[in-house]
């Protein structure tokens, strides 16, 4: 979601994910959290970058395998945390700690 339309659209889009009780372990967050935070609104920076100079196919390329690395670095995390407990608690949302 984040990839097309930007960081809010993502944010509010994750937000309802994790409203689900069952809900994702802070090991998954932490590697959606880092894909979006690293490739949003690609389109629109791509044209943005473009006007300033930089070649648009390079700059999606570039945030494209950065984010692809970012998964490849988590999947090793993940194997980590996993044999050692460690992230694997359930992400709640903030509001329905509040309740």
């Amino acid at each position: 979601m984040g990839l097309l339309s930007g960081g809010y659209g993502a944010v509010v889009t994750f937000f309802y994910a994790i409203s689900d009780p069952s809900g994702y372990t802070v090991a998954e967050v932490s590697t959606l959290s880092a894909l979006i935070l690293m490739a949003h609104a690609l389109p629109i920076e791509s044209k943005i970058s473009k006007l300033l100079g930089v070649d648009f196919f390079k700059t999606i390329f570039f945030r494209l395998f950065s984010a692809i690395l970012i998964i490849r670095i988590s999947f090793f995390i993940h194997i980590y945390a996993k044999a050692s407990k460690l992230l694997s608690g359930v992400v709640g949302a903030l509001y329905y700690l509040l309740k």
